[in-house]
């Protein structure tokens, strides 16, 4: 993986117009998807992705991945992440769950 960057290759039509507009596209895929997070990082890459103008995608798109914890997705890292795909498997609208962390 090393070197790719997220340029969302293979993706259904549907994603592909969100994912042109993300503000991580063509970043190196390493730093979204790290085995240990620092906290400096951290904080940049959210500050990243709550500038984004497609963060709710980003969210939505990640409610519809696996249940682990990896990678960084609309903001959410970790736990967050984690109670957020639940939420959203309860009808919880992305937006509304971002919210919280404004």
């Amino acid at each position: 993986m090393r070197g790719d960057n997220v340029d969302f290759i293979n993706l259904d039509e549907r994603d592909v117009l969100w994912k042109k507009q993300a503000a991580c596209r063509g970043q190196d895929v390493q730093v979204w998807f790290p085995t240990l997070y620092r906290k400096k990082e951290q904080q940049a890459l959210t500050a990243i992705c709550f500038s984004c103008p497609v963060q709710s995608e980003c969210l939505e798109y990640a409610g519809g991945e696996s249940n682990d914890s990896i990678g960084v997705w609309g903001g959410l890292t970790g736990k967050r992440l984690i109670r957020a795909r639940t939420a959203m498997a309860k009808g919880v609208s992305a937006t509304e769950i971002l919210k919280q962390y404004v």
